[in-house]
């Protein structure tokens, strides 16, 4: 296997090697039977060489940018063309709520792009919503080849609002709510608004593709995209056990079908916090 397409499958695949300091310039990965070292921005490899590296470029790979060492998702990790392919079947549901060409969707927890990329390869218009946009440019790196996203450093609430939001060492587990875990014990501040502001705001009058993914507080944006005369056809919300360890199915469910959804309960994809995922369909 050529060295290219070993840094591809590390790219893809990853397998953790060690966990750095936070400001470490690399990732570890083993990649049998060599150990391949790639940059956070991705702009290479760097290889052990006794006690020195060899740097190598690597201009042929698409590069991403990822705020922190993070461990596997899935068998892949944030934003790698698997973990995209993965984030897009798990929150799309065909023949209830996929993705289609004229579609205006909602990323409401982007985090670096895992999910907003692929659907901007389908849809229209894609606006990405991740209040960690505000300390990190991982985001708006990643999108930025696409002219149908735009990124909007703020947090989705149910009222216009400034919300702290406290960090994780880990940011995709930052949130509103207390971190799970590895909190950092501290927090940065963020102006917040309700999805039918942020839509009013930016001229859309109906927002065909709603996705939330928020750590815990789904109810809370929904209830503040939903509570307004703004048309939501299609809705993916990530109901984990998030909120002090339970899960929001039922709050989410209960409000879906108030305001006249079908529901669909789990998400075919292959990941197991896929049965967390409720979709709504507006019914006609």
């Amino acid at each position: 296997m050529s060295l290219l397409m070993k840094s591809q499958r590390a790219l893809e695949e990853g397998g953790l090697r060690l966990l750095a300091e936070r400001s470490s310039l690399f990732i570890y990965r083993k990649i049998m039977p060599d150990v391949i070292d790639v940059f956070i921005e991705e702009q290479g490899l760097a290889i052990p060489n006794g006690n020195d590296w060899t740097i190598v470029s690597l201009p042929r790979l698409e590069k991403r940018r990822i705020p922190v060492l993070s461990e596997k998702v899935a068998g892949t990790r944030h934003c790698s063309e698997k973990h995209q392919r993965l984030m897009f079947s798990t929150y799309t549901s065909k023949e209830f709520t996929d993705i289609e060409t004229s579609d205006i969707v909602f990323d409401v927890g982007a985090y670096v792009g895992g999910f907003s990329i692929p659907a901007s390869k389908k849809a229209k218009t894609v606006i990405a919503i991740d209040p960690n946009s505000k300390i990190s440019d991982c985001l708006s790196y990643n999108t930025s080849k696409f002219d149908n996203i735009s990124v909007l450093a703020l947090a989705a609430w149910k009222e216009r609002d400034t919300l702290e939001i406290n960090q994780s060492f880990y940011p995709n587990d930052n949130s509103i709510l207390a971190p799970d875990e590895n909190s950092l014990e501290t927090g940065f501040k963020v102006e917040a608004d309700t999805i039918s502001n942020i839509a009013k705001d930016h001229n859309i009058e109906k927002i065909d593709f709603l996705k939330i993914e928020a750590e815990g507080v789904e109810p809370e944006i929904l209830k503040g995209a939903l509570d307004s005369d703004l048309e939501i056809r299609k809705i993916a919300v990530n109901c984990g056990p998030e909120r002090q360890g339970e899960p929001t199915v039922e709050e989410t469910v209960e409000m879906l079908h108030s305001e006249d959804y079908e529901i669909k309960r789990g998400s075919d994809s292959e990941v197991e916090w896929g049965k967390w995922i409720v979709f709504g369909r507006k019914k006609l």
